[in-house]
């Protein structure tokens, strides 16, 4: 479904297809439980959760990202840069995908922000279009939400080497790399604008927060992108953001000193291996504006 209105729309205004009529105002289904002193038990109903992608010429990678994240997501936020290969029409095909198409200006953070803006679940979650979630995340995040002791968690992530079985890179730069990607749905969360390309939310205003060591996002970067195009990615990044050497030169990770190791957190995605996704990576004509191979927004 595409949905070309422009403007944000409340937070938590959607509400979660699976509660349909049984949700009742204020968020609290209300079922009488028979007891002792035949009391009238509420428990909160599932909140609903939006997921946020920025891309842009992703398709050779995108059905992975939405077959993970569809089953544990009431709206898929999409904001493409007006692609030139079919990630338009792959998007369309997934109803729980709402489409806005926008330039990408240089700035990440305001590329996002524009996906979050337009959000309407309870929660968010962040995703990089070059990114899955790994089978414990997609199992715990409708239990944190649901609980709703934090406003915010962090998710390790996985620098993806090889696999199956999946590989990462390890190193003090690489791992655990924590990611505030589930945020509840307020203004507070919102990427600053200080930062243009590695972007990161204000401190003031996060409330409690909670890092998840035992739940992952994969990143797949370093299989779908070779040595050169990640040099050209992080050349680009340095000439958006001149300050961010520390952080763009973790994609040159030859560079640095690393063991291979075996992601403890298992990743069921069938038809996905290493190889298969060089050969299309490797397949795409290479960007004439410098960006590599497979470039995102």
């Amino acid at each position: 479904m595409v949905n070309s209105l422009d403007n944000p729309v409340p937070p938590g205004s959607l509400s979660r297809s699976a509660i349909g009529d049984a949700r009742m105002e204020g968020g609290l289904i209300g079922p009488r439980r028979r007891g002792p002193e035949w009391e009238e038990r509420f428990e909160v109903s599932q909140p609903s959760l939006s997921v946020c992608i920025v891309t842009q010429n992703m398709a050779h990678f995108l059905p992975f990202l939405l077959k993970s994240v569809t089953p544990i997501a009431d709206e898929i936020v999409v904001v493409d840069s007006y692609s030139a290969d079919e990630t338009p029409q792959l998007l369309r095909d997934n109803p729980k995908v709402r489409l806005f198409q926008r330039t990408f200006g240089g700035h990440f953070g305001e590329q996002k922000n524009y996906a979050i803006d337009r959000a309407q679940g309870d929660w968010v979650l962040v995703m990089d279009s070059d990114e899955v979630l790994g089978d414990r995340a997609i199992e715990t995040i409708p239990r944190l939400i649901r609980k709703g002791r934090h406003t915010h968690y962090k998710l390790a992530r996985y620098w993806i080497l090889n696999g199956p079985p999946w590989t990462h890179v390890r190193s003090e730069a690489h791992y655990p790399d924590f990611q505030l990607r589930l945020f509840r749905n307020a203004p507070s969360f919102r990427y600053s604008s200080h930062k243009v390309v590695h972007t990161h939310f204000p401190r003031e205003g996060r409330g409690p927060g909670k890092k998840l060591r035992n739940c992952h996002i994969f990143h797949f970067d370093f299989i779908l992108k070779d040595r050169q195009a990640r040099q050209e990615k992080y050349q680009r990044y340095m000439d958006l953001e001149p300050g961010s050497s520390v952080t763009s030169r973790m994609y040159l990770y030859e560079d640095f000193p690393f063991k291979e190791r075996r992601c403890r957190e298992s990743l069921t995605a069938e038809g996905m291996n290493s190889e298969s996704l060089k050969e299309k990576a490797l397949s795409l004509p290479r960007d004439p504006r410098g960006r590599g191979r497979a470039a995102k927004a």
